[in-house]
């Protein structure tokens, strides 16, 4: 389980940028008239990306869950069914700019999503970044004290190289 706390940043952030390379590679390639396999490889290595990053932030969250010493604790239920949300909230997005086969989202079910997607975001990112500060702190964190994480948490890919030594430092306090 604390596996995600060993990797280096490099490690996480080498394959998240071959991810988005070649999404962006896709995005802007037309391989031929008419043929969506263009699209169809910017679809894949665009949903591939989104659940990356949601495995990744969930990894964290439950392994800092299973610290003894973490001061705050949350329901892995709710962390788990968030980032679900999350990634298919966020992939309804890749399957709208999807034009091959002319996908139609009905309105009430993209506000739906839309909404889901947010709150279980925010949810998220507060949820780790409290339980990264708290470990730190030794104590529960306060909003402010956790505000800047949750901000490095959303800003992909720079925040891998932020968050990830903050825990293998954590990773090292553990084990020693």
């Amino acid at each position: 389980m604390y596996r995600i706390l060993k990797l280096k940043h490099w490690q996480v952030f080498i394959p998240l940028m071959i991810i988005i390379i070649l999404f962006i590679l896709f995005s802007n390639l037309k391989l031929h008239d008419g043929s969506p396999l263009s699209q169809v490889f910017k679809l894949l290595f665009g949903i591939l990306g989104v659940v990356y990053i949601f495995v990744w932030i969930l990894s964290i969250g439950l392994a800092m869950n299973n610290i003894q010493e973490d001061k705050f604790k949350s329901s892995k239920v709710l962390l788990v069914s968030c980032s679900i949300i999350c990634i298919l909230g966020y992939t309804q997005l890749h399957l709208e700019d999807f034009e091959h086969f002319r996908i139609v989202i009905p309105a009430s079910i993209k506000f739906l999503t839309t909404f889901l997607t947010f709150f279980s975001l925010m949810y998220i990112l507060r949820t780790v970044s409290k339980s990264i500060i708290s470990f730190e702190k030794g104590g529960e964190a306060i909003f402010m004290d956790y505000l800047l994480i949750a901000i490095v948490l959303f800003a992909m890919p720079i925040g891998v190289w932020i968050i990830q030594p903050k825990l293998n430092k954590i990773y090292q306090q553990i084990n020693s």
